[in-house]
């Protein structure tokens, strides 16, 4: 078959830095899939992705979609940093999910029960931290 037959003098090239093979790359690893989506913005083929990591859930969050990214937030929970941050910075609000991890951790106890709950932390009918306010 003699494809130049088709040819029309009009040579045209993709432009390959727009192809959707980036898109496949950063389905690979939570990093990447946050990198991309903080370029082009929200995309629900990657939430899965970026919800594997506690970090990158909680960035995508805050900086991609400027609201709740309840996907990631089985990841968020296990972190207790990440955990208090999600309840600071996005829900502000208690974070429940995220407790039993904040709980195991003395500092982000008393910065969650200061500057979230602001009254006593209980967890499974257990005082975790005393409201100091």
């Amino acid at each position: 078959m003699n494809l130049w037959q088709y040819y029309d003098g009009d040579l045209k090239y993709p432009d390959l830095n727009n192809h959707s093979h980036k898109k496949e790359i950063a389905k690979t690893k939570p990093i990447w899939a946050y990198e991309y989506v903080s370029k082009h913005g929200k995309d629900e083929d990657l939430e899965p992705i970026i919800a594997k990591n506690a970090e990158y859930s909680f960035w995508y969050a805050i900086e991609v979609l400027d609201d709740r990214f309840e996907l990631g937030e089985p990841t968020i929970a296990k972190d207790p940093y990440y955990s208090y941050a999600y309840a600071k910075n996005i829900l502000e609000a208690p974070f429940k999910l995220g407790e039993p991890a904040i709980a195991k951790n003395e500092f982000y106890s008393k910065t969650y029960t200061r500057d979230i709950l602001k009254k006593d932390f209980y967890l499974d009918g257990k005082l975790i931290c005393k409201y100091e306010g």
